[in-house]
Order: structure tokens, then C-alpha cells, then sequence
């Protein structure tokens, strides 16, 4: 049974319509009063001038761009945020640990000093393993151990760390007292989530195009600046 595209509702069985010549939608005669020649009758948005129809295009262009600018700023904002933070992977998860134990001695691991008081705060990230094998919900995703976020006083530090642990690039656990067979672990920037996919998606583009087998930033070399998926399109063509 058909619908009035105007008001939502079935028409009555018996009930006549009126059809736009054009676009061929039905509509209830109530909802158009000034329906006289069914055959010859056309709704008012096709009725709308091409004026007017431009005017509406150029206001839902220039919303979307509103759109996207306040998302882009709101990234950058949350991205702002995470200056002083390092993300670690790769490390046993272990009931009880004292993860500014862990990331101490993570960092003399790969010959960086780093004391108890440089770090603002340690924790995992998302849910605990535990809890989410109690609900039944385990993948091979979830029993990977949970990412570190660490939180370091001063932006220097993080820098510092960043740096430090991209040199020894490839150190694993062995003698940090984890336990657990040896585990290689990985130390970088801490990126929201928008953030997160830009990056693996300009990696996934140059590694697909140029063969590229890794992707950073370098203050002194030339840097494309990535805020959407459009400047990847961009950058790469």
C-alpha cells in the first residue's frame, strides 16, 4: 500500500491521489489543495526554481564544510591533549602489576632515564581481559594485552622517550621480570581515535603506491599535514 510522501500516512483504499508529472511521488489531494488536473500536476519541490535549488545547494555545501571544520578543530583539540603521553604495546598483562614499575623499567630496557616522579599517570586502555571473557565476547583481538598510556610531566620527556625507544626499535622483555616468554614491545605517540585511522590510512596508501615500509614525522624534513581523509587524497593523488 502506497504512502503520502508529504504527510507519512497509507492512502484509504478507494482514496485517489494526485501523482507529480515529474517525479511520479504520491501524494494525499488533502495534503495539496491546489491539485485540479491530476495529469498535469507537479509537487513543489520539483516546482522550486533552478535559483532556488542552487541557493539550497550552496547552503548544504557550505553547512557540510562548517561540519568538517569544527570536527577537524575538535580533533586537534583532543589531540592537543595527548602531548605529554606515550602509548606502549606489546607488554604481558599481569593481575596486580605496578605499571610505573613497568614503564621504569621499560625505559632503563632501552637505556632511558626515567623517574617515578616524570610520570602523571600509567593506566591500560579499554576493558579488562577478565571482564570481557566473563561475557562471553572473546576474540583473537581481546587477548592481546591491553595498550599503556603514560603521561609524562613535560613534553620534552615524551620527545625524549619517543626518540630513545625508536632507536632500540626491536627490544623485546627479556630481564624485565614480566613474565611470560619474551615480547617485543613498541613505544609511540598517543593518537585519538580519528587521529589513529588518518595515520593507518596514509601508511596503507604509500605502502600500496611508493612500496614505503614505515611512516613518521620529522620537524626538518617537509611534512603534508593529514586532518581528513580528503588530504589523503591530496597528498597522494
Amino acid at each position: 500500500m502506497a504512502k503520502c510522501n508529504n504527510c507519512g500516512r497509507f492512502f484509504a483504499e478507494g482514496s485517489d491521489g494526485a501523482k507529480c508529472k515529474k517525479c511520479s511521488v504520491l501524494f494525499h489531494k488533502t495534503c495539496y489543495p491546489d491539485v485540479r488536473n491530476n495529469n498535469k500536476w507537479s509537487c513543489k519541490d520539483c516546482n522550486m526554481s533552478n535559483k532556488t535549488k542552487e541557493a539550497c545547494r550552496e547552503l548544504c555545501s557550505e553547512v557540510n564544510e562548517t561540519i568538517d571544520s569544527l570536527k577537524k578543530q575538535l580533533n586537534d583539540s583532543e589531540q592537543d591533549k595527548l602531548l605529554n603521553n606515550v602509548e606502549i604495546s606489546g607488554l604481558q598483562e599481569n593481575n596486580g602489576e605496578n605499571l610505573l614499575h613497568v614503564v621504569i623499567t621499560l625505559a632503563q630496557k632501552i637505556g632511558f632515564s626515567l623517574e617515578e616522579r616524570d610520570i602523571v599517570n600509567a593506566y591500560r586502555l579499554g576493558a579488562r581481559i577478565n571482564a570481557v571473557e566473563s561475557r562471553g565476547a572473546v576474540s583473537k583481538a581481546t587477548r592481546r594485552p591491553r595498550a599503556i598510556v603514560v603521561r609524562l610531566t613535560r613534553r620534552y620527556l615524551r620527545d625524549k622517550f619517543l626518540h630513545v625507544a625508536r632507536v632500540r626499535r626491536g627490544v623485546d622483555t627479556t630481564g624485565m621480570g614480566l613474565g611470560g616468554e619474551p615480547r617485543r614491545f613498541y613505544v609511540n605517540e598517543h593518537l585519538t581515535r580519528v587521529t589513529r585511522k588518518l595515520f593507518y590510512l596514509a601508511r596503507e596508501e604509500l605502502a600500496r603506491q611508493r612500496n614505503w615500509r614505515f611512516v613518521w614525522c620529522d620537524q626538518k624534513s617537509s611534512v603534508h599535514v593529514i586532518r581528513s581523509e580528503q588530504d589523503i587524497s591530496k597528498v597522494f593523488g
